[in-house]
């Protein structure tokens, strides 16, 4: 088998197989010479790679303002609760806390399952304001609002209601950090 040896400011990595074009204006790192005899071990080359890292929304340094998040919340009270309704005149769970995030420029997915996904999962304890509160059953994850603090939430609750802060009810919910 043929391996490359890439090293860097960080360390080193043997990588199986030919490295081409990683390092800027360097030459390709070659593997085995073809001139050697078939009974020597591999022999590896090393070649001088400079990585480089591109900030994807994951990796962005921009974090939620909470203050804003929650005056977003807050001034959606009383909008009434529309099965897949997203705002901003009425709003089902997820459709609400996405249009609360949307307004500072965060996507978040539609459904409250897929906003969980989204989010770094965090013991109950570890909640703060601005977190989001996720229910789940035997279904998975089914609904979604947002940490207020104090054992409170924001939320587009059911059918019949309208948005509002509420207690947030139960055991089965887990909390997901927007990142």
């Amino acid at each position: 088998m043929k391996q490359v040896a890439v090293t860097g400011a960080t360390g080193s990595l043997l990588v199986g197989g030919a490295v081409a074009g990683l390092a800027t204006g360097a030459p390709a790192a070659s593997a085995v010479p073809a001139a050697k005899p078939a009974t020597t071990a591999a022999t590896t080359t090393t070649a001088a790679v400079k990585l480089r890292t591109a900030p994807t929304a994951s990796h962005t340094k921009r974090k939620v303002n909470v203050k804003l998040e929650m005056r977003t919340a807050a001034s959606l009270k009383g909008r009434p609760y529309r099965y897949g309704a997203a705002g901003p005149r009425a709003f089902d769970c997820s459709g609400y806390v996405q249009y609360v995030f949307k307004k500072q420029h965060w996507k978040l997915n539609r459904t409250a399952a897929a906003q969980y996904r989204q989010t770094k999962h965090l013991a109950k304890r570890s909640a703060r304001v601005g977190d989001l509160v996720f229910f789940y059953g035997s279904g998975g994850i089914y609904h979604v609002g947002i940490y207020a603090g104090k054992g409170r939430m924001w939320a587009a609750p059911h059918t019949g209601a309208v948005v509002r802060k509420q207690k947030i009810y139960g055991s089965n919910w887990k909390i997901g950090r927007v990142r």
